[in-house]
């Protein structure tokens, strides 16, 4: 679709007889074409693309270089959890940030994704389920509530980096709580058993 598009555009701009809208659309496919080949130059220093530098497909080899922890934890809980249907609990995040990390990289559902998303495609109204699943899930780091782990059906608890920085010291809470284990730690990240 691409190289007709380009067929046609070139057969516009000479079909064109005004020369300020030749000059218009010439700077428009220019201003077009600087950010794919600026984004070519600078993303394989960057973070996003992990020290390395090496080009690949795959979101968890840059997880395994750039936060091991969550890596070894999200590996454990992939094993563990390998039957699949055991729900996790992570926090709760927005469109394109570091959440939901847990449900992508192991597969298994969790109690909310990211909001925003889920707002868009979930075809809740008005986002009632939505904010009572946020609430819930906060409730549940803070405070250890059971009857939300029990309404979720929630077997595994996801305590990352997200985690630590959302609820802070509220999270010592749910290392005393009943009913709850220490499942597996690398670091300082922890996945607590639901008994």
């Amino acid at each position: 679709m691409g190289v007709l598009g380009g067929v046609a555009s070139a057969y516009f701009l000479f079909r064109i007889k005004n020369r300020v809208l030749v000059a218009g659309a010439v700077v428009l496919i220019v201003i077009a074409v600087i950010h794919p080949l600026g984004t070519l130059v600078s993303m394989p220093n960057t973070n996003y693309m992990g020290e390395t530098g090496t080009l690949t497909l795959d979101g968890s080899a840059w997880l395994k270089e750039q936060k091991p922890d969550e890596y070894n934890a999200l590996c454990w809980l992939r094993e563990t959890a390998k039957n699949g249907g055991e729900v996790v609990l992570e926090a709760p995040g927005d469109a394109y940030s570091y959440s939901s990390r847990v449900s992508a990289f192991t597969g298994l559902p969790t109690v909310i994704g990211w909001r925003t998303h889920e707002m868009m495609w979930g075809g809740r109204k008005g986002g009632v389920d939505i904010d009572q699943r946020c609430a819930d899930s906060d409730g549940m780091y803070t405070e250890g509530a059971q009857e939300p782990l029990a309404k979720y059906h929630v077997r595994y608890i996801f305590v990352g980096e997200t985690e630590q920085e959302r609820y802070g010291s509220a999270l010592e809470t749910l290392a005393g709580c009943e009913g709850i284990e220490l499942a597996y730690r690398s670091g300082k990240t922890c996945v607590y058993r639901v008994i």
